[in-house]
């Protein structure tokens, strides 16, 4: 019913202002997004991977499953309609963000990492997965994001 639909979706929204978590800066994005799509003339339409990795933040289907596994405001509220599809075309930069941060507040957490999450930290679980930040072979990637910055 349409009345139990409204209040689902107000849930989620005050589930959302309680649940903080730390989240990467735009600032860390953007040179995340740099890295991502190196330099590509339209980066919110790339694609990489053979395919497997879309849009500015070159996100994969599997991030994306995780992270509206973790919020589901990522397909409602403001969200409504949106779907992986959403991470690539005009104006997926800022959905894209969002799809990132909550990947990042299941995986880039204190009880996970044992410390505060660093931007070094929320790069390489973006290159790398949920254990990508103790990886060696993110740390290449890490260098990269920051020489963008």
């Amino acid at each position: 019913p349409k009345y139990l639909e409204s209040v689902h979706n107000e849930t989620l929204n005050i589930l959302a202002c309680v649940m903080a978590y730390s989240v990467p800066s735009d600032e860390l994005w953007n040179a995340i997004q740099k890295v991502e799509t190196g330099g590509e003339r339209n980066p919110e339409s790339a694609i990489g991977d053979r395919g497997a990795s879309i849009g500015p933040l070159q996100i994969q289907k599997r991030y994306y499953d995780d992270a509206v596994e973790f919020d589901l405001g990522l397909q409602s509220g403001s969200y409504h309609g949106y779907t992986y599809k959403s991470c690539m075309g005009p104006g997926s930069f800022q959905y894209s963000k969002a799809v990132g941060n909550a990947y990042m507040g299941r995986y880039a957490t204190k009880s996970r990492l044992g410390h505060t999450p660093t931007d070094e930290d929320f790069a390489r679980i973006h290159n790398g997965g949920p254990n990508g930040w103790r990886m060696s072979g993110t740390l290449g990637y890490w260098h990269k994001v920051q020489e963008k910055r």
